[in-house]
């Protein structure tokens, strides 16, 4: 993503995501930096995308979790990365 268009978005995509993962406690985690609009988590749990209230929220999400080891039991470092509102739709309701 263009370095303009970035600091725009309200979209971040996490990656890296380890089982065992409750969608609840990866909400806790995101709500502490920012507000949830939309989340889409794939089947197997490795990666979802989010859009959050305003592109503030999704680059203090970004600061705070990327290379995050999450969850700290069993996790990775995260991969987070900011998208476009149109990466992050694509996922479907």
């Amino acid at each position: 993503m263009e370095a303009s268009k970035s600091n725009q978005t309200r979209c971040v995509k996490i990656s890296n995501l380890r089982r065992p993962l409750r969608v609840e406690a990866l909400k806790e985690l995101i709500s502490g930096m920012a507000r949830i609009e939309y989340l889409w988590i794939d089947n197997i749990k490795s990666h979802c995308y989010i859009e959050t209230h305003s592109s503030c929220e999704a680059s203090a999400a970004l600061s705070a979790l990327n290379s995050l080891t999450w969850p700290p039991e069993t996790g990775a470092p995260l991969k987070v990365e900011l998208v476009s509102e149109a990466e992050c739709k694509q996922h479907g309701d």
